[in-house]
């Protein structure tokens, strides 16, 4: 699919280079065959890549979603590259060719504002020294737990809000995460987060707060943590750490996401550990993983 040297951060992708990978160049959107497979969409043949994509039935899907028109309506002679792939790696290779054609894509679709034109679009991830420097910052230990969870265990914002002690198994250094549509995953923790959840709950038992019912993360009158609370405080704490960057909770479980992947975990694990389909977060780094070359 690419050559070996994409993976260096370095490799300029051409027209000659695509071709060569086995990638078929379409002009005309009719002729694009209706099979799986990722297509990108591309200003003209020595252009910009525009948006990348990926159906069980490519022609249908382009007929559909809208990008090749506003393609058409914005440059002259867009162009299609399609490459044909078997249905079960569609998910997998449409991260793999977002991260080599467009590594700065946010992920809001077909967009070329002026700030992904000029560059200032940046990878949503911030480093465990950037982060622990947050964390440091912080002195409220229910903030400190929020952000370890985030950042080391990779619980989204509902996630974190949803956490009951319950569901925290000390012995085995693993807690219980309630996903999208209730489904249930068990996420191993490293010391770090055990620390500081040990803590917290030593802090909250002394306070009269804690049981097994009760939520990890409770409001000053006892009630569970909304999620725009939980957003602010990462926003407070990234302030006091003097953080230009803008860090999110997003950002944290990113993060963790990234540095799984940057430990040799498979992609399948990383997307059952944070409990997705599919994580895009992945393209907006240059890819170093044999396994997905061809």
């Amino acid at each position: 699919m690419f050559p070996k040297k994409c993976f260096n951060g370095n490799f300029k992708i051409s027209r000659e280079v695509l071709l060569a990978c086995n990638w078929i160049i379409e002009i005309d959107r009719a002729k694009v065959a209706n099979r799986p497979g990722i297509y990108a969409i591309f200003s003209s043949e020595d252009g910009d890549c525009l948006y990348v994509g990926q159906s069980q039935s490519m022609r249908n899907r382009l007929r559909s979603s809208g990008t090749w028109e506003k393609a058409v309506v914005e440059c002259d002679r867009p162009v299609l590259y399609v490459f044909e792939v078997p249905e079960s790696e569609l998910k997998y290779l449409e991260c793999l060719a977002i991260g080599i054609l467009r590594p700065k894509w946010n992920f809001t679709g077909y967009v070329r504002s002026a700030k992904y034109l000029s560059g200032q679009i940046e990878p949503d991830f911030i480093s465990e020294a950037d982060f622990l420097q947050i964390f440091e910052r912080e002195s409220c230990q229910r903030n400190r737990t929020m952000l370890a969870l985030g950042y080391y265990g990779g619980l989204s914002a509902s996630e974190l809000c949803r956490l009951k002690w319950q569901d925290v198994d000390f012995e085995c250094s693993v807690i219980r995460v309630n996903g999208r549509g209730d489904v249930a995953r068990i996420v191993e923790i490293g010391d770090f987060l055990l620390k500081q959840l040990l803590i917290f709950s030593l802090s909250e038992h002394n306070n009269g707060r804690r049981n097994n019912e009760s939520y990890v993360l409770l409001s000053p009158r006892s009630k569970p943590l909304v999620r725009t609370v939980a957003h602010k405080i990462v926003k407070l704490a990234c302030q006091r750490a003097e953080i230009s960057q803008s860090v999110s909770l997003k950002t944290l479980r990113n993060s963790h996401g990234m540095n799984l992947f940057k430990q040799g975990m498979s992609i399948q694990y990383i997307q059952k550990r944070l409990g997705v389909r599919l994580f895009k977060a992945l393209a907006c780094e240059s890819w170093k993983a044999g396994k997905f070359w061809n």
